[in-house]
Parts: structure tokens; C-alpha cells; sequence
């Protein structure tokens, strides 16, 4: 399952709780007792690349391999991840070729996940698919 939705939100009380709301009513299936999420933070894709290719950029190898870790927990010992949660700058520069990479390796996950970023982000999501609700 994909996410194609992105969530901004901040650090208010009231916000983050409308987030929880969001969250636990958006389908995602867990156990009564269980919830189990993973997160990936602050992958900054572009930053000290010369050019956005596994060779030049570690950011890029970075995040490529924890999708690759989490798939393989995606499914241990018969338990799911229910999902993933993305925070912190997901870019170096906000640059559409770097949210165009973002996307394409956070794709392979086999679980449902969640970008929490920034307000200053969300316009430039959509120019990749990406549904943007900003919670207030």
C-alpha cells in the first residue's frame, strides 16, 4: 500500500492531537493492544551530492537502505509494521528533483506511510501527486 497523502503539522498540542485522530481513523489495521510504526527522519536527499545517483549521494543510499531494512521487518515473525512515519527535511534545497527522488525510494515500502513535514514544503508536494491536508 502507498501513502498519497501528506500531512503538515506542527508542534502545537491541539495539532498533534488532530493528527492522532487523523491517523487512527485513516484504515490502518492494528491489533486492539498494538500499534507498530517505524520512522525514518530527516533523510535531507541533494544535500553534499554532486548529482542525484547512489555513487554521488549518500543521503540517497541512506534512505535506500532503510526502506530495504523496514521491508525485511515488515513481516517478522508473522507481526506487520502498520506503518511509517517520514519527519524532518525530507530535501537539502526543496528542489523538485529531490522530492521527485523522495518519492521514488520511499515507494517500495510495503506498508502504508506517513511524510510529516514542515509548512514550508507542502506547496511543492503536489507537483508530485501528493495530497496535502494541513492541519490547524
Amino acid at each position: 500500500m502507498k501513502s498519497e497523502t501528506v500531512i503538515t503539522i506542527d508542534a502545537k498540542p491541539r495539532r498533534l492531537f488532530a493528527f492522532v485522530v487523523l491517523i487512527l481513523s485513516s484504515g490502518v489495521q492494528a491489533t486492539p493492544s498494538t500499534l507498530r510504526v517505524a520512522t525514518i527522519t530527516d533523510t535531507h536527499i541533494g544535500e553534499s551530492c554532486d548529482e542525484l545517483t547512489f555513487d554521488s549521494c549518500k543521503p540517497m543510499r541512506n534512505l535506500r537502505d532503510a526502506v530495504s531494512k523496514l521491508n525485511s521487518l515488515h513481516n517478522i515473525d508473522g507481526q506487520a509494521l502498520d506503518g511509517v512515519f517520514i519527519s524532518g527535511d525530507l530535501t537539502s534545497s526543496a528542489l523538485d528533483d529531490e522530492f521527485a527522488m523522495v518519492r521514488s525510494l520511499l515507494d517500495p515500502l510495503e506498508m502504508p506511510w506517513f511524510p510529516l513535514l514542515g509548512e514550508w514544503v507542502r506547496n511543492r508536494l503536489s507537483l508530485f501527486g501528493w495530497s496535502v491536508f494541513l492541519l490547524f
